[in-house]
């Protein structure tokens, strides 16, 4: 397996500090949030990752995963892009379709934070795809789940004004190869973003899509009160051990 990191958001919900700072670069108490990706995917027994970036970042990047990959003993491939990687997260993922190959692959977004350890569901993946579920209070900033009587997923709604349950799909993200050839089929949402939703409804429909639960605490870092949540969490939390 291959894990993807993706990199190519513009944090604007995060101004001004993402003028100065990438956001996935931001500190979360002792080290910048992608780390913490970056250290769940080693732990799963990953090696082999790709980070995608907007072109004008390259070089810069390029410069800069020499840190991670040394400090982690890891091989991160800079991935740059303009026209798929900020077209959504599904676009982003296409840019990796070289990369990865035939293999199957992770999606962690370079601006969440993991507390627990991700390798039971990463190593038992085999085909199809994957996501977590995981219950939130404001689910209207993610996917979420559409739930029969029975409580079994039926659809998934990408950031609802008016959430149909407080279950959100929040990475990482597990797909096989086949991924990319259903990007390539998908339509641009009314956000002008090709959908990491529409590509996980394509495996729903064909039955192929696992939702197991995320163990421990996920931090998506797209407000300022999810940064500070992260900050208090990890400064205890390392405290503690």
């Amino acid at each position: 397996m291959k894990a993807i990191i993706l990199g190519a958001g513009k944090g604007t919900r995060l101004r001004p500090l993402t003028y100065f700072i990438n956001k996935i670069l931001i500190p979360i108490y002792d080290k910048p949030v992608v780390q913490y990706g970056l250290e769940r995917a080693k732990q799963a027994g990953i090696n082999e990752m790709a980070l995608v970036v907007q072109e004008k970042d390259e070089d810069w990047w390029r410069k800069k995963v020499v840190y991670f990959e040394d400090d982690l003993g890891i091989n991160i491939e800079v991935l740059a892009d303009d026209k798929w990687a900020t077209a959504g997260m599904a676009g982003a993922v296409y840019v990796t379709k070289d990369f990865v190959g035939q293999d199957n692959f992770v999606v962690i977004p370079g601006d969440n934070a993991f507390s627990a350890d991700l390798s039971p569901t990463l190593n038992s993946f085999e085909k199809g795809a994957l996501v977590h579920k995981y219950w939130v209070e404001d689910p209207s900033r993610f996917g979420v789940a559409v739930l029969d009587a029975n409580e079994k997923i039926i659809d998934i709604v990408e950031k609802p004004a008016n959430p149909p349950s407080n279950w959100a799909l929040m990475s990482p993200h597990v797909f096989d190869a086949r991924a990319f050839g259903y990007i390539e089929q998908l339509q641009k949402s009314a956000r002008g973003e090709y959908e990491i939703t529409d590509l996980l409804k394509r495996y729903l429909s064909d039955n192929e899509l696992q939702t197991p639960t995320l163990p421990g605490q996920i931090f998506d870092i797209g407000t300022f009160d999810s940064l500070m949540e992260a900050n208090n969490f990890f400064k205890n939390s390392t405290k503690n051990t």
